[in-house]
């Protein structure tokens, strides 16, 4: 049986002249290592272009985040302009205002540089949610803890962004524990942490300048501090889970 199967191979080599049997075995050999080499080759790109993809997306979660924080502090200066009429915090957030719209602005490009229709849909949704908080008076309805709630809507807005963008980049399926982890502090826990610090901040500051603690206040109070109670331990449980590497470079943060 294996004879016969060979036999096609025999004919055809005792037909040749020496030149042709040995150009005949050398791309038996030559045309394996040249797919191999091929696939090799391939797979170094697609993993350049992976590594380009996440760096690109690390550059983006860091004008995202400066939104982020730029908006926290908008939210918070606006909730205690319910309180404080000043011109002095009027100014505030007029320029907290423009500094948001600025880094709108810069972070299109950015955002655009990844050509996906997810981000792009992102990117609008947090030009209009912008547009929206900046020129209506709805935040001006409602006590003061609803008030703190309409303004931290666009923060969750901003923060939506991090999840599209490490989804659109690969970051999300980077196959290290570690990045896994800080992603997971990027998208929910820092938000929930910042977000009750805000509250306690905002309901605190309000009550002092009321020198009165409301039912309201007091349960927006507690309600910060429950939160951030569970924020801490959340937090302190993924730290406990990171790789030494990057617990040593957050510790001093944590």
């Amino acid at each position: 049986m294996f004879r016969m199967l060979l036999f096609p191979a025999q004919w055809l080599m005792g037909r040749l002249s020496f030149a042709w049997k040995f150009s005949v075995i050398s791309s038996l050999f030559v045309l394996p290592i040249l797919i191999l080499g091929y696939g090799l080759i391939e797979q170094v790109n697609q993993q350049t272009k992976q590594a380009e993809s996440e760096i690109q997306g690390l550059y983006a979660l860091q004008n995202i985040y400066v939104l982020i924080q730029k908006a926290e502090r908008f939210r918070d200066l606006s909730t205690l302009m319910r309180a404080d009429q000043s011109e002095s915090l009027r100014n505030d957030v007029k320029k907290i205002q423009q500094a948001i719209s600025l880094q709108i602005t810069e972070l299109e490009p950015v955002l655009s540089a990844f050509d996906s229709e997810v981000l792009l849909n992102s990117q609008q949704n947090l030009v209009d949610a912008w547009q929206t908080i900046s020129q209506g008076s709805a935040g001006a309805q409602g006590g003061v803890g609803g008030q703190y709630q309409y303004y931290d809507g666009f923060v969750t807005v901003a923060v939506s962004l991090i999840a599209d963008t490490t989804s659109v980049s690969g970051l999300v399926l980077d196959p290290e524990l570690g990045t896994d982890l800080l992603i997971n502090i990027l998208t929910l826990q820092l938000h929930k942490a910042t977000k009750n610090m805000g509250l306690g901040r905002a309901m605190g500051s309000y009550a002092l300048s009321q020198r009165y603690l409301s039912s309201e206040l007091y349960d927006e109070l507690d309600k910060a501090y429950l939160g951030l109670t569970a924020d801490a331990e959340s937090l302190k449980s993924t730290f406990d889970q990171l790789p030494s590497e990057y617990a040593e470079e957050i510790a001093p943060y944590a």
